[in-house]
């Protein structure tokens, strides 16, 4: 026999979106109720889909479970990878866009590098939702080889600390002199420059 459904509530920040159900469900059918979850503060929200019946144990609940982040944190790039570099010298930067997809708010307590890498940026102490900021990325290798780092980024969204992993290889040269030709040649670092006999 068809099952009548007198009720159907549900609490805490959640909402029916869509309900095929109607007031009967017949003997062997089914129905969908949809729920959307839309948190007024952050952590964890709990609440309840409740439906009201004439079967014999009167009606079902459903636990529902969902956390508001408040701030999000997205990153443009999680690594960046840098084309080998003179020892001594400073690379071309590269970009990372941080953004702020949540709808609070995001704090920014300190964007810190590691390893021979620098980063300039103009991030707000306050990055408010919707809006996003540039780090500017430098590589300025103190060795030759590979060299690693990542930049901490420290705040108040969900993830926190976020990482941007870094990578680049640092170079240097030997000079090989010819006999008869004149042993001494400086060159500034990050810079080339070739005298007759010699090959690099």
């Amino acid at each position: 026999m068809p099952l009548a459904i007198t009720n159907t509530s549900i609490t805490a920040d959640y909402a029916i979106q869509t309900n095929t159900c109607g007031a009967t469900v017949n003997a062997g059918a089914s129905c969908a109720i949809g729920v959307v979850f839309t948190p007024t503060g952050t952590g964890t929200v709990n609440g309840s889909l409740i439906i009201t019946h004439d079967a014999s144990d009167g009606l079902n609940v459903v636990r529902l479970t969902g956390y508001g982040v408040g701030a999000f944190a997205q990153l443009s790039a999680s690594n960046l990878s840098f084309a080998p570099q003179a020892v001594r010298s400073t690379s071309a930067a590269q970009v990372v866009q941080l953004g702020n997809v949540g709808n609070r708010a995001m704090t920014i307590s300190s964007i810190s590098p590691s390893g021979d890498f620098t980063v300039t940026h103009n991030c707000p102490a306050s990055l408010a939702a919707g809006a996003s900021c540039a780090l500017d990325v430098s590589f300025a290798p103190t060795a030759s080889g590979d060299r690693t780092g990542e930049i901490v980024i420290t705040d108040n969204a969900y993830g926190n600390p976020h990482r941007i992993t870094l990578s680049g290889t640092g170079t240097s040269f030997a000079l090989v002199v010819l006999p008869g030709n004149p042993t001494s040649l400086t060159v500034p670092a990050g810079q080339t420059r070739d005298r007759p006999g010699t090959r690099r």
